[in-house]
């Protein structure tokens, strides 16, 4: 898991993404969906930031730091949401997100 978390600050996101995705398969942490969850928002993929982040939010907190995460992630969740992928009929003219 901390080895996900270094890459993503190398921004070495594929191998973070797959260190975090094996270590989320082993033990859930709020901390690893966040992480994985910011790996997906950078690749503008939002179905699975948006799913990552609200894990995040559901899983119970076992500290300060885990709730401080998860108001953080409930944000972004919500931010993530009103970006929703426009269908070719009804594509924005400025990006490809319709609200």
């Amino acid at each position: 898991m901390l080895r996900g978390i270094a890459l993503t600050a190398t921004r070495q996101y594929d191998q973070a993404l797959a260190d975090l995705t094996q270590a989320l398969g082993k033990f859930e942490t709020i901390e690893g969906y966040f992480s994985r969850g910011k790996i997906y928002e950078v690749k503008n993929d939002v179905p699975h930031a948006t799913s990552d982040f609200r894990r995040a939010a559901e899983l119970k907190p076992k500290n300060i730091f885990d709730i401080l995460v998860q108001v953080e992630a409930t944000k972004r969740a919500q931010q993530l949401s009103k970006r929703l992928p426009c269908d070719n009929s009804n594509r924005a003219r400025n990006d490809a997100s319709c609200l």
